[in-house]
Order: C-alpha cells, then sequence, then structure tokens
C-alpha cells in the first residue's frame, strides 16, 4: 500500500496514512522564560510514519549542542527527535528559535518544510558590558560584521539616545571607525539606542589583524570604553575550509541521507556561495547564526542512498566574493559508502562454443555487492527439488546428454539474490549444434 508516494509503518493492530501535509514539529518545552545562565534544553520532535524516510530536522539558531534520536512511542510508531542544549544568554533575548522537520517521499522528492517556533524571554540583571565574539576570521579584501550589543547600569539607560555614537579602536588605542564621520572604512548596521553595537569593517588586510573593543559617546555626557570584552580579528590570505556532516558516509541502501555544508560568513554583504558536485537530490540552503552571533552559511543535500553512489566523492565548494570583486573558492569532500545485498547476479560459460559431450565446462558466478559476497551456492533443478551442485564461485562439470538447469546464489550480510536458471544442451555424436540456453 502507499499513499502520497510515503511508505508506512505498520504495527499489528493499526494502518495510518499520512496526510496530504506533514504533520506540524512540537517544541518542548512551547515556551522559553528563563534568567540568563540557566542550561537549556529544548526537544524538536516529529512522527516518523516511514522508517527508511525519516524527516530531517533542522534548528534554525545553532546556538550549542544538538542530539537527534528516533524514538518510540508507547504504541510502537516512531518519532525523530532532536535535543537541543545551551547557557541562556541576554543574546538570545527576542530571538526566534525554529525547528523544521523536512519529510522526503521514496520517488526522491520532498514534501514542503514545516516548521514551529518559540521567540527566547531571557532576564538579567544590568551592568557596562558588551558581548561580542572572542574571535573572527576574515578572507583579506572582504569585510567583516561585529556582532555587538551592549548594556549600561539603569540609571544611564536613558542617556542611551540618539545622540550618541559608536567607536571602535584596536589595542593600541587608535579609532578605527566613527559612526559619526562617512567614510568607506564601515558603517553602523546596529541601532544602539536598542543597545546593538552591531558594525561592518571593509576592506580588510592582514595588517588590520588586531584585536578591538567598541566605545560609545552620547552628547549628554554618557562616554564609556568597553575594553573589558574585546574580539580578535584575523585576516586570512585562504578562505576557511568548509564543514561536512556527517564528515563520514557508510549508510544501507534506501536510507534517507542529509549531508551539511557550512562555512563561515564573516561578511554579511558576502556570504559564501556553496554548491555540490554531486545533484543527488534536494538542496535547501540557509544563513544561521551560531551562539556569539557570528553567521554560517550552510546548504543541506537530501537524497535516498542507492548502490549507484557508492564509492562516488561528493564535494562541497564554498566562493568568497571579495569586496573588489575577486574571489576564491575552497572544497571539502567525503567518499560515500553504500551498502547493499548482491545485485546484477549471473552465470558465465567456458568454453562458449559446442561442447563434446563428457568434455569439461566452467561455470563462473558474478555478482556486485557492498559488502563483498561471502558465500556463493550452485543448484541444479532436479524435477521439483533443488540439489546443491557446489559453494565456491567458480565450478566445472562435465557435459553429458543428459543436463539439468542450474543456477547460482551469492549472499552477503545484507541479503541473496539468483541468477536466471541456465541449461547446457551437449552435442552428442552426430550433432552439429550445441545450445546454451537462460529458461
Amino acid at each position: 500500500m502507499k499513499s502520497n508516494d510515503y511508505c508506512l509503518f505498520i504495527d499489528w493492530f493499526k494502518c495510518t496514512f499520512p496526510p496530504d501535509v506533514p504533520p506540524t514539529p512540537t517544541l518542548t518545552p512551547s515556551t522559553l522564560k528563563v534568567e540568563e545562565g540557566t542550561s537549556v534544553s529544548l526537544k524538536c520532535s516529529a512522527p516518523a510514519p516511514c522508517l527508511s524516510h525519516p524527516p530531517a530536522l533542522t534548528w534554525t539558531s545553532s546556538l550549542g549542542h544538538i542530539q537527534e534520536s528516533l524514538q518510540e512511542n508507547q504504541d510502537r510508531t516512531k518519532v525523530q527527535t532532536s535535543v537541543l542544549t545551551f547557557t541562556a544568554s541576554r543574546l538570545h533575548h527576542g530571538k526566534e528559535i525554529s525547528c523544521t522537520a523536512v519529510y522526503n517521499k521514496q520517488d526522491g522528492s520532498s514534501q514542503s518544510s514545516v516548521r514551529t517556533s518559540l521567540t527566547a524571554d531571557i532576564s538579567w540583571s544590568a551592568q557596562f558590558i558588551t558581548f561580542m565574539p572572542q574571535t573572527i576570521e576574515v578572507l583579506s579584501g572582504s569585510c567583516v560584521t561585529i556582532p555587538c550589543s551592549f548594556d549600561v547600569e539603569d540609571k544611564y539607560k536613558s542617556n542611551v539616545d540618539e545622540t550618541c555614537r559608536a567607536l571602535w579602536s584596536n589595542d593600541e588605542g587608535t579609532v578605527v571607525f566613527d559612526s559619526r564621520t562617512p567614510q568607506t572604512r564601515g558603517h553602523l548596521t546596529g541601532n544602539l539606542r536598542n543597545r546593538d553595537c552591531t558594525t561592518t569593517l571593509n576592506n580588510m588586510r592582514p595588517e588590520n589583524s588586531k584585536k578591538y573593543f567598541f566605545g560609545l559617546e552620547c552628547d549628554n555626557g554618557l562616554k564609556y570604553d568597553f575594553k573589558t570584552r574585546q574580539v580578535d580579528i584575523l585576516v586570512k590570505d585562504d578562505p576557511p575550509t568548509p564543514t561536512l556532516t556527517p564528515s563520514t558516509l557508510k549508510v544501507e541502501e534506501g536510507t534517507s541521507v542529509s549531508l551539511k555544508c557550512s562555512a563561515p560568513a564573516p561578511c554579511l554583504s558576502h556570504p559564501p556561495a556553496l554548491t555540490w558536485t554531486s545533484s543527488l537530490g534536494h538542496i535547501q540552503e540557509s544563513l544561521q547564526e551560531n551562539q556569539d552571533r557570528t553567521k554560517v552559511q550552510t546548504s543541506v543535500l537530501t537524497f535516498t542512498a542507492s548502490r549507484l553512489y557508492h564509492r562516488l566523492e561528493m564535494s562541497c565548494t564554498a566562493i568568497y566574493n571579495k569586496q573588489d570583486g575577486s574571489s576564491q573558492s575552497v572544497s571539502t569532500s567525503l567518499t560515500a559508502d553504500i551498502s547493499y545485498p548482491p545485485k546484477n547476479t549471473t552465470v558465465s560459460v567456458r568454453p562458449s562454443g559446442p561442447v563434446p559431450e563428457n568434455s569439461r565446462v566452467t561455470l563462473t558466478c558474478s555478482s556486485t555487492a557492498n559488502p563483498a559476497v561471502r558465500s556463493y551456492t550452485w543448484y541444479r533443478a532436479d524435477g521439483g527439488r533443488e540439489v546443491v551442485m557446489g559453494t565456491r564461485n567458480v565450478l566445472d562439470i562435465t557435459a553429458s546428454e543428459v543436463s539439468s538447469p542450474f543456477f547460482c546464489k551469492a549472499e552477503n550480510d545484507l541479503g541473496d539474490e539468483r541468477s536466471n536458471t541456465r541449461q547446457i544442451e551437449v552435442l552428442c555424436v552426430g550433432d552439429t549444434t550445441l545450445k546454451i540456453r537462460d529458461n
């Protein structure tokens, strides 16, 4: 049975067909209201009625550790789960955290993805402090976007108004950016009134590899250098190598596979373009946010494992376009290890020409399989019985006037397959022809 190209998990008690629209995943808990510093575990759950094609679950915000598993309900139906664990921070306050489930059909297509989300409500006590990444690596000739937020003591909150400006200085004390001064050096992308000091610095060079800190100056007298938190910007001549998750691929044929390629995106105006050398299935791209608010470009390739992909090199290439119009690319790859039962099991006969009666004939059984075929068995069809003739892939027999049909069976850990039945017609004295035919 099938419905909407899905397979179904059927137990002894019931058979449930999936709806035309896949079910919305469930978040547990459904709301998030905690204090800063609290350890949080969010669980995303989605039904998995087709065990060979369970839904792929992804989070829009990669805030911490993710652990996935396939669990069983009380009625023996299955559910795919993904648990995101992180420590609550004021940086997460007001952030939408969502989980997306992608259901892949047996015909290779994917159903429209469904998602569910919540908005984090994180409370904390105020002080003079900034939040920014410890380190950002950036490609020479490109820009760097520094995710930055700050807070001030409660009595100064009203001083953070439209008269304030953002200053960025390096660890030598040199001001490299002033939001009030028109320049091509960069621009303030955050809103200081919302205590967002996110800033983009353009055309970074190796000599700009330094530590930087944020400063706030307002016309109402508020002035503060947030020197206790600094970001170390490392300008590289070569782009970072993208990451494949998982880093190896060893699965059985028919398994639903999701390969994720990730590459840092330090310059938000020029994120890397990700391409796959093997377009085996559905590709979904997104720009995701790390826990420190830096961005990463991701591309998820989803397909059904086939023996045709065994030993196929699958590579992902990240192309970084610089602000001067040039570009650099870097790739990473893995080789697929797809296991499958014996396929294309055949019998070859030597010599292939006419064979006189009582002469020797060599039969060879061949098959492709991963893992390799562990045993071959030859059978002779003797009336309604199948009689074992031998247990090696090569069998020597004596041609005789009366030859019963025969075949071979190849077997590995995943299954077996039989060849077509063959029969040798022996050339007897006075005959001028010999026939070897398939039954």
